[in-house]
């Protein structure tokens, strides 16, 4: 999951952090992603 070991890159997490503010949402972390072993 290279996304969430490097990060987003700037463009769009600027995009995810305007619709986070929009929508009151908490930010996204890597607990909401979980590994397969975690999902049986």
């Amino acid at each position: 999951m290279t996304l969430l070991e490097q990060g987003i890159p700037e463009r769009p997490a600027r995009f995810i952090r305007a619709l986070q503010h929009y929508y009151q949402t908490p930010p996204l972390t890597a607990k909401h992603f979980p590994w397969p072993e975690d999902l049986h």
